[in-house]
């Protein structure tokens, strides 16, 4: 059973953050804190648009965001204990749920698969790709595919317009919307 499926409904209305378990107490007491992200996938699709010449192509700094998925059932999938589970993250990682009624900072929905052609192309060039023949097509349908949203209901309605939604947080995620912690 998804360990999410309870905040599958109403649609829009939670996200998912994934991290380690070790950041879970200091997440529930200040947040999610947007910072220069160092992780694999921030500093690939940042080293992707550096090779392509690009500075800013985006409304927000990809490097300093925070991203939350906005799908339960993917999101559940990903974690190894969920038997069934097609996709396997490590063993000490969480979903953090986010009530998106409470973030303040500018929200964002994109397609995430566009980001993944650009982290395919850093290791393996154009031809890896599966979302968009080049890496310059990549960024210009990335760019397309973002949607400034601010309430739950612009989430539902336009999530189901993407491949693969997440949701961009172009600031803090203050204590007061974080809902839950799910291993």
């Amino acid at each position: 059973m998804n360990p999410l499926i309870e905040y599958q409904q109403p649609p829009g209305a939670y996200a998912f953050h994934t991290t380690k378990e070790e950041n879970a107490d200091a997440i529930r007491e200040d947040g999610i804190k947007h910072a220069i992200d160092t992780s694999s996938t921030t500093s690939s699709v940042e080293r992707a648009l550096s090779k392509l010449g690009y500075d800013s192509p985006f409304p927000f700094d990809r490097t300093a965001v925070t991203y939350c998925g906005v799908d339960a059932e993917f999101t559940g999938k990903m974690f190894s204990s969920h038997p069934g589970s097609e996709i396997h993250t490590n063993n000490d990682s969480v979903a953090i749920v986010v009530d998106v009624q409470a973030i303040i900072a500018p929200m964002y929905l994109a397609d995430m698969t566009l980001a993944s052609d650009l982290i395919d192309y850093v290791y393996g060039g154009a031809g890896v790709m599966l979302h968009a023949d080049t890496p310059e097509e990549a960024v210009e349908q990335y760019r397309e595919s973002i949607t400034p949203v601010e309430t739950p209901d612009d989430i539902a309605s336009h999530a189901n317009t993407l491949t693969h939604a997440e949701l961009v947080v172009d600031g803090d995620i203050p204590p007061s919307a974080i809902v839950d912690v799910v291993q």
